[in-house]
Parts: C-alpha cells; sequence; structure tokens
C-alpha cells in the first residue's frame, strides 16, 4: 500500500516552526517583563496602593484622636471626680423637651433626645417631706432650709445633678434645669421660698444649656448654708432671681452666657459669702437689681466696657447695691 510521507513531514515542520515561535514569544515576553520595567511598575503600583491606604488610615486616627481630645477638653463635668457622685436619678422629676437629634457636635456621644430637670421630688426632702404653711400673702414652707434623704442617708457635702436619664426605656439627655430646687411642675404644688437645700456645693453638667425658674432663694428665718455652685460651661443664660439670698460663696459665671435676668445675685438679707465675681464679655445684657444690696465690701469685674452697660437694664446694680465695680477687667493681665 502507498504511505503518505509527504504529510508526516509537512506536520512535522509545522510543530517545529510552532515551538520556534513559542520560543520567540516566550524570550520576548520574558525581555519585556525585565527589560521593560513590567515588574518594577508593579511593585510601584503596589507601594502606591500601600501608601495611599497608610495615608488614609492615619487621617481616620487623626480624626478619631482630634474627636478624642474634644471630649477630654470638655467633659460631662468640670468639677474634677463629679461623674462618680452623680445624684440618684429618681430624685428629680423630669419633662421632655424633645425626642429628635440634638444639633450640637459637643451631644455626639450622648442621647439624642433631650429632657428637662424640673427639681427634686418632694418625698426625698426631710424625712417626710415638706410641709405648707399658708399666710395672707403667700405660701412659704415650715422648713425651706430643708435636707436632701435618700435610703436613709443626707446628701449634703455635694449634690452632683444627672446629666442624662432613662424615661420609658428611652434615654435622654439633660439640657435643661428648672431647679427650685423642689420641683415646681403640675404634679408638685412647690411654695415660695422653697429653693434652698442643705448641701455645700451643687454642680451642674456641661450639657445644660439653659436654666430657669427660680434656683436657690433661701428661706427668710431658716439658717444660712455656705454653698459653692459650679454652673454648666455650656449655659447660655442666668435666669431671674437665680441666686436670690442664698448663702452663696462661689461661682464662676461661664463665658457662654449672655444674659443675666433681674435679681439673679440680689444679696437680700446679705447672706452672700462672696467676695467678688467676674462678669465675662458674653454677658450682652443685664436685668433690673442683679447685684442689688452687694456691700463695699464686695467687687463686681466686669470684662465689658462701661459704654456697653447702656444696653443693660436701668437699674441694673439696683438701688442698695454699694459694691466696687471695675469695668474693662483682664484676668489675664491680673495674673501677670
Amino acid at each position: 500500500m502507498y504511505k503518505n510521507t509527504k504529510e508526516k513531514g509537512i506536520t512535522l515542520v509545522v510543530l517545529v516552526i510552532t515551538i520556534i515561535l513559542l520560543l520567540i514569544l516566550a524570550g520576548l515576553t520574558i525581555s519585556y517583563i525585565t527589560g521593560g520595567g513590567l515588574i518594577d511598575k508593579t511593585q510601584v503600583a503596589m507601594n502606591e496602593y500601600e501608601n495611599a491606604d497608610k495615608k488614609q488610615q492615619d487621617i481616620i486616627d487623626e480624626i478619631n484622636e482630634k474627636n478624642k481630645e474634644e471630649i477630654d477638653l470638655e467633659p460631662v463635668y468640670s468639677e474634677e471626680g463629679a461623674e462618680d457622685n452623680i445624684a440618684p436619678a429618681e430624685l428629680f422629676e423630669y419633662e421632655i423637651i424633645n425626642d429628635g437629634a440634638v444639633a450640637s457636635s459637643y451631644m455626639q456621644n450622648l442621647p439624642t433626645k433631650t429632657a428637662r430637670i424640673l427639681g427634686i421630688k418632694p418625698e426625698y426632702c426631710n424625712s417626710s417631706g415638706y410641709n405648707f404653711i399658708k399666710d395672707e400673702t403667700d405660701y412659704y414652707l415650715e422648713d425651706t432650709n430643708y435636707e436632701i434623704i435618700y435610703n436613709g442617708e443626707k446628701i449634703q457635702d455635694i449634690l452632683v445633678i444627672p446629666y442624662k436619664v432613662e424615661i420609658d426605656g428611652e434615654m435622654y439627655t439633660i439640657t435643661e434645669a428648672d431647679l427650685s430646687i423642689i420641683s415646681r411642675s403640675d404634679k408638685y404644688e412647690a411654695a415660695y421660698g422653697a429653693s434652698y437645700p442643705k448641701v455645700m456645693k451643687i454642680v451642674y453638667p456641661n450639657t445644660i444649656k439653659k436654666m430657669n425658674i427660680r434656683n436657690l432663694e433661701d428661706g427668710v428665718d431658716s439658717p444660712s448654708q455656705p454653698m459653692d455652685i459650679i454652673l454648666s460651661k455650656n449655659l447660655s443664660n442666668i435666669p431671674d432671681y437665680a441666686f436670690y439670698a442664698c448663702c452663696l460663696r462661689n461661682i464662676e459665671i461661664p463665658d457662654t452666657v449672655t444674659t443675666i435676668g433681674k435679681g439673679a445675685f440680689d444679696n437680700w438679707y446679705e447672706r452672700y459669702q462672696i467676695k467678688e465675681i467676674i462678669i465675662p464679655k458674653s454677658v450682652k445684657y443685664i436685668g433690673n437689681s442683679s447685684f442689688n444690696n452687694w456691700n463695699e465690701d464686695q467687687t463686681i469685674y466686669f470684662e465689658c466696657s462701661e459704654e456697653e452697660s447702656k444696653n443693660w437694664a436701668q437699674n441694673w446694680k439696683g438701688s442698695w447695691c454699694e459694691a466696687n465695680i471695675v469695668w474693662n477687667y483682664n484676668s489675664d493681665e491680673t495674673t501677670e
């Protein structure tokens, strides 16, 4: 039989040519990879990716560190150790302000819903609450210089106001305080002059931005208890009669306060032990008789000029204010 040797020859030639071509292509590829810089380019790309990833992580770390520093700079309480002595939440009567988000960078790590404190519940004032005695003109208390008693123990050294509270299973940040200090809500009818607890210091959290109603008025015939007040560093106002006739020993007004209400620092009955007070430049208005009954041994330092006081109430000092008045006060220059 005839055998086709010619086809075998052609097939062998094609195979050899294919192998040669593959070798040429392999050589070219290797030459391009090594000589053309593909490996180097790949390494450069990998390095750039790693650098970009590291840079992104550095930015994230910087933001986190900045947030941490901001929180450290503005703690919940200005008084050292106050967070370890927060008064029991159930001492107070509360009212919800809103259930929405709070537009404040400071509140980022706190509940977004907000509430106000209406005051201490009467059942925690003295052993049996307080008693009303009615005269011809007003209601007042038999014992206005009351004690706060919780679980049989007196709260008398320091009263630290809570900065958050749980209401009906939801957490709320306390942003307002109606501290009478006894509650004046509809649930409890409190009396005039029912505001002075036997505590040596009251500390407000820095979450509080607004205070309402008269706060710490003492009873006329009750004994005086020297008291230090630590206000919120974010407070916007000092309300009317805030510290009227109480035995104020020490207070610092934050530079966020813009208004001081009428009679706010009226030293009625001359119970104040405080010798001086600094009014920051942020204060744009002061009401009538705010510093009534201050004597010649006391000094009021204003960071603003006397010219700026023309926008205040006409009788902002009060009819019986004999305190020394210092304008354009600069604490830094005084320190130096």
